[in-house]
């Protein structure tokens, strides 16, 4: 029984026995003393029960001291949880930030260009009011020596072909081999001219293929007149 025991055990056991024990006494000196005391011997029940209840108050020791080892590696385990969530909320915050930054910075550019197009077009604006040519036309149009031309001549278009029929034998025109006069006895003075131009081969074959859909759109145009 005493055999198991540690030297601080047995020093436990030797002063609730009341046995006095040398300064510096080993081991094997202790548990000699305590075998040959009288109340070793007299009553072993009570040393077996004082043995067992050092025996137990060692295990309840050592049982709190493993908690309180595991109660502090929980605290120590808590604290760095708690210094890792402080460290990403401040990663995080400072993720904001920047990004807040960029965003102000995005709208300032934005604002930017912004005030940017204003002026340009605030400057276009000006100009184009300032361009007389563009709301009068040419300043040669508005002077005294310039011809103001009748929209309405007063004169139908039978008269007009008439007037180029009867000048057509003496025109310059009839030696020209680019036009044929002779296309102008067509009831139109307007597609009489048409006529001309498209004869023409200077005359873009787009152009040229404008102008036949204009013919044709007159001609119908008349044709229905008669009609009616």
């Amino acid at each position: 029984m005493l055999s198991k025991l540690k030297k601080s055990e047995l020093i436990e056991v030797a002063e609730e026995l009341e046995i006095d024990i040398p300064s510096g006494a080993k081991v094997v000196t202790i548990k000699d003393l305590i075998e040959k005391s009288e109340i070793y011997k007299d009553n072993y029940e009570f040393v077996k029960t004082v043995v067992e209840s050092i025996i137990d108050r060692k295990k309840d020791y050592e049982k709190n001291e493993a908690q309180k080892l595991e109660l502090e590696k929980l605290k120590l385990y808590e604290k760095n949880e708690a210094q890792k969530l402080e460290l990403e909320k401040l990663k995080l915050y400072e993720k904001n930030e920047a990004q807040k930054v960029e965003l102000e910075k995005l709208k300032l550019a934005q604002l930017e260009k912004q005030l940017e197009l204003a002026n340009l077009q605030k400057d276009v604006t000006q100009k184009i009011q300032q361009l007389d040519i563009w709301w009068h036309g040419p300043s040669f149009l508005s002077s005294s020596s310039c011809p103001n031309f009748n929209d309405d001549p007063g004169v139908s278009d039978d008269e007009y072909l008439l007037e180029v029929k009867r000048t057509a034998r003496n025109s310059e025109l009839n030696n020209d081999p680019m036009i044929n006069l002779s296309i102008c006895n067509t009831p139109s003075f307007l597609q009489c001219i048409l006529d001309i131009i498209v004869t023409k081969e200077t005359v873009a074959p787009s152009i040229r293929n404008s102008l036949n859909e204009l013919i044709i759109v007159r001609q119908r145009k008349l044709a229905d007149e008669k009609y009616l």
